[in-house]
């Protein structure tokens, strides 16, 4: 795994044999560094001797997190000498479990020393995972790796930048985002991309990128019928514009004003402009600041695109959720995405259609409230509505990508507290990634914990 590094530092004590810790220690170490984990040994770490010796060399090494590994039982003041220089910087707790030997379980009481260990990490302020491997079993090593991606998560947003062409569509509070918060736990920012800077660089485009882009639109896109070459060469720009703008400032992602910025002064609709984008880095409508960070987030986590979907009916135990003509494409079914012309209050444009993939999927959606940033999650599993159209879109109507949830929630506890119009999905269950990255960066998490 590129960019991440673990320090593993085995922990033990002077009673137990020292050949079995040592042996132990490294098998687990050399099999995590085959696994993809770029990792060093310290130790082990048996008195508080060792501790300082240890620590001294810890801090002449550049790593990201550290993996105690609790090989046997360990005094509680050696490991707290190290972890404690480090309290800033994520911790993975690891116990090992013992090996039956002729009928006989012999125990290496790691345990003993981890339950001993977690009360005063707490007191310390030192924020850790723990995960512990049950006897006669193989170690936890996908448990290590997951760690190592959220990690990995948090170190790439440490410093990063996503831009916004607008302040959040139509003035909605729920798409507004805590700056400082953010930049405070996560360590973002969010950059205003001056929409006349963007025009300037659409009407100037290179004839031969607009072509290109042109291209690109028609090998990606099934259209329900040709598409003028008017309405290609405005996207094509906007898309050369802000793929430009996205290069040069390094942004892990970008929003817009559709309603009330590109569609009202550009004359056209944004949503294909969204989905190319999406290709690259992460893309969201309305400049919804709170569901493009989520969008990161996910995206980081996961490895997958992410999206945000819009609530249009509450079943008595679905949620039918749509949006108006953009999905990231490989979050849709078919080789090809279907792709129609249609207009809605007086914007026209050319809008997505496509069936989405369906199956489990993770919701999430970052919030600010009283100066520090929460998440609601949840899981669904998602399946395909029947024929449904928003109200006021001219015939043909078009079809949204969409999906009815099933959610693994009580209805009413996810309607009470969802924090905005939008959510943001993602396939697959990722809420133990994401309850991790949550812990180690200070977001409160909402999430339904049974009755």
């Amino acid at each position: 795994m590129k960019g991440v590094k673990a320090a593993f530092i085995s922990f033990g004590f002077f009673a137990y044999p020292m050949d079995y810790i040592c042996k132990v220690s490294a098998k687990i170490f050399e099999e995590i560094k085959k696994r993809g984990l770029d990792a060093e040994y310290f130790g082990p770490v048996i008195d508080t001797e060792d501790s300082e010796s240890v620590l001294a060399e810890l801090k002449t090494r550049d790593f990201d997190f550290i993996i105690a590994h609790i090989t046997t039982w360990t005094m509680t003041p050696v490991v707290i000498r190290v972890l404690k220089e480090f309290r800033n910087m994520p911790v993975l707790v690891w116990g090992p479990g013992g090996k039956t030997e002729n009928g006989t379980l012999i125990s290496p009481a790691s345990p003993a020393g981890t339950s001993a260990l977690l009360f005063p990490l707490r007191q310390f302020g030192i924020k850790y995972k723990y995960i512990y491997d049950h006897p006669d079993s193989e170690p936890k090593y996908d448990e290590v790796l997951k760690f190592a991606q959220v990690v990995k998560a948090i170190k790439a947003l440490n410093g990063a930048r996503v831009g916004s062409m607008g302040y959040v569509d139509m003035g909605l509070y729920a798409l507004m985002l805590d700056g400082i918060a953010l930049k405070n736990q996560l360590g973002m920012d969010v950059e205003d991309v001056f929409a006349v800077e963007v025009d300037q660089l659409a009407e100037n485009a290179p004839k031969k990128e607009v072509e290109e882009i042109a291209n690109e639109m028609k090998k990606d896109l099934d259209f329900d019928r040709e598409p003028t070459r008017e309405q290609l060469d405005k996207v094509a720009r906007l898309v050369y514009a802000l793929r430009q703008k996205a290069k040069e400032r390094n942004y892990l992602g970008l929003t817009m004003k559709c309603v009330y910025g590109v569609s009202r002064y550009m004359g056209f609709t944004p949503c294909v402009v969204q989905a190319l984008l999406a290709k690259d880095i992460t893309s969201i409508c309305e400049s919804d600041i709170a569901g493009l960070i989520t969008n990161v987030i996910l995206k980081q986590l996961s490895g997958q695109s992410a999206t945000f979907m819009e609530h249009y009916e509450y079943f008595k135990d679905k949620v039918l959720v749509g949006v108006c003509g953009f999905t990231p494409f490989d979050m849709t079914q078919g080789s090809k995405v279907r792709c129609m012309c249609a207009g809605w209050g007086g914007f026209t444009g050319l809008y997505e259609t496509p069936d989405m993939k369906t199956g489990k999927l993770t919701i999430a959606r970052l919030f600010s409230e009283n100066g520090k940033l929460k998440m609601l999650l949840a899981t669904a599993t998602g399946e395909l509505p029947g024929k449904w159209a928003e109200l006021g879109w001219s015939e043909p109507m078009p079809k949204f990508p969409s999906l009815l949830l099933n959610l693994d929630c009580p209805i009413d506890f996810y309607i009470e507290n969802v924090p905005a119009q939008h959510i943001n999905i993602v396939y697959g269950d990722w809420t133990e990634q994401l309850r991790d990255f949550c812990k180690f960066t200070g977001i409160e998490i909402i999430e339904y914990k049974g009755a």
